[in-house]
């Protein structure tokens, strides 16, 4: 399945206009607003994608009560360094979906690492 994802929320309205059906998310850039679960669903967006560190296990929690999966995304600040104490702090919030730049290390953590 796609879900169609962007910091341009204008876009991912006009994607829910052209097919009411598509899953959609909505990207937010860190610090992250105050109101991001009502901009989230005034989009009527299905999922919240926050950095990685924007997330608390408490955050997850107000997302799925209201509805939405949520998703980590790792890319900067500049000089950061994805490992593994990285990545198990993601996963303790309980987010629904990681989006990394080391996959091959979240496999091998995972104990499915089918490149080596």
């Amino acid at each position: 399945s796609v879900t169609f994802s962007s910091f341009k929320h204008p876009e991912i309205r006009r994607v829910k206009e052209l097919l009411p059906s598509a899953r959609t998310a909505a990207l937010f850039e860190s610090p992250v607003q105050p109101n991001f679960l009502q901009v989230t669903q005034d989009l009527k967006a299905e999922q919240v994608d926050l950095r990685y560190d924007e997330w608390t296990a408490e955050r997850v929690q107000e997302c799925r009560s209201a509805g939405l999966a949520t998703m980590a995304w790792c890319s900067g600040p500049l000089g950061m360094s994805e490992d593994e104490d990285v990545y198990r702090a993601i996963m303790n919030t309980g987010v629904d979906v990681m989006c990394v730049n080391r996959p091959d290390l979240l496999l091998t953590m995972l104990g499915s690492d089918p490149l080596g």
